[in-house]
C-alpha cells in the first residue's frame, strides 16, 4: 500500500489553494505541450523536443516553489509543508519528461543512424 502513496497524491485532504495550484500546474503543462506540438509537428524529432520544452517549463516552476516565505504561500494560503508536496510532484514530472526526452532522441538517432556506436579514442585538441 505504501508504494501507491508514493506515486499517487492524496486528494482527500487537499486545501482549496492546493487544488488551484495543482490545476494551474496541470493547465500550464497541457497548454505548453499543445503549443509546442502545433509549432514543432513538422520536425521529424518533435516528440523528444516537445518533452524537452515541457521539462524546462517544469524546472522553472520547480525553482519558484520551495521557498519558506514565498508569494505562492501567501497568495493561495498554502503552508510551506504542503507546497513542498507540489514541488515533489513537479520534480517527478521533470524526471519523467526528461526521461522521455532522452529516450526519444536516442530512438530518433538510432533510426537516422546518427550514432553508430563506435567511439573515437583520440584525445581532444584545438588544432586537430
Amino acid at each position: 500500500m505504501s508504494i501507491f502513496r508514493t506515486f499517487i497524491p492524496p486528494y482527500g485532504n487537499m486545501q482549496l489553494g492546493e487544488l488551484i495550484l495543482l490545476f494551474m500546474f496541470a493547465a500550464a503543462n497541457v497548454v505548453f505541450f499543445i503549443y509546442h506540438y502545433k509549432t514543432l509537428k513538422t520536425v521529424d524529432d518533435f516528440i523528444p523536443r516537445i518533452f524537452g520544452h515541457v521539462a524546462s517549463l517544469n524546472v522553472g516552476i520547480l525553482l519558484l516553489l520551495p521557498h519558506k516565505n514565498s508569494l505562492w504561500t501567501l497568495l493561495f494560503g498554502v503552508s510551506f509543508e504542503r507546497i513542498l508536496r507540489l514541488g515533489r510532484w513537479c520534480a517527478r514530472a521533470v524526471f519523467l519528461f526528461l526521461t522521455i526526452h532522452l529516450l526519444g532522441f536516442w530512438i530518433y538517432w538510432a533510426k537516422e543512424d546518427i550514432v553508430d556506436g563506435k567511439t573515437d579514442n583520440r584525445p581532444l585538441s584545438l588544432n586537430s
